[in-house]
């Protein structure tokens, strides 16, 4: 074979090696998504009339000290229809404050017009012991689906002193939760 050849060879295979066809073919994949949006997974059960929380009335002198808790009340509530989620799955509430809220120590402020002050409401989860954090998904416990497509999310509310300054007064505070699914 003559060098002419050979050079043109040569010089012709490394053109065919540099062109960027050559290197696609070698380096590059695909990737396929495919997914389903839902329809809601489960309903929320207003029938029960449970949204409205009545916190027991309480003497301001219960509270003698910063940290003191009064009042604990029950919350539940009642899911239904969970047709979308595979049953057995778990379900909890994420909350966030409405309106005032303190982050920093993630109780409910209260909101009411002329009410009592230096008194908070906390959230506890379904252990009725575990402070909720407020504004945190991942502060709440999944509680499973049934496999009639029902859950119970039971938490509970109690007033929080700030301090053993608490007046008298009305308390008024609320939270938005949304369904966070497991």
């Amino acid at each position: 074979m003559s060098f002419m050849r050979m050079a043109g060879l040569l010089g012709g295979a490394a053109i065919l090696m540099a062109s960027p066809a050559a290197f696609a073919t070698v380096n590059m994949g695909e990737l396929v998504f495919s997914g389903e949006i839902e329809a809601n997974t489960c309903q929320i059960d207003v029938s029960d009339g449970g949204h409205e929380i009545t916190l027991p009335d309480v003497s301001r002198l219960v509270f003698q000290s910063a940290g003191d808790t009064a009042g604990a009340t029950p919350i539940t509530i009642n899911l239904i229809n969970c047709l979308y989620v595979d049953k057995g799955r778990g379900v909890k509430a994420a909350f966030v404050a409405d309106a005032a809220g303190d982050p920093a120590l993630e109780r409910l402020e209260n909101q009411a017009q002329d009410g009592a002050t230096d008194i908070q409401v906390e959230l506890l989860d379904l252990d009725g012991v575990t402070p909720l954090r407020i504004g945190a998904a991942d502060s709440t416990q999944y509680v499973t689906i049934s496999g009639s497509g029902t859950a119970v999310l039971k938490y509970q509310a109690r007033y929080y002193a700030l301090s053993a300054a608490v007046t008298a007064g009305p308390v008024e505070a609320s939270a938005t939760y949304e369904l966070v699914y497991q």
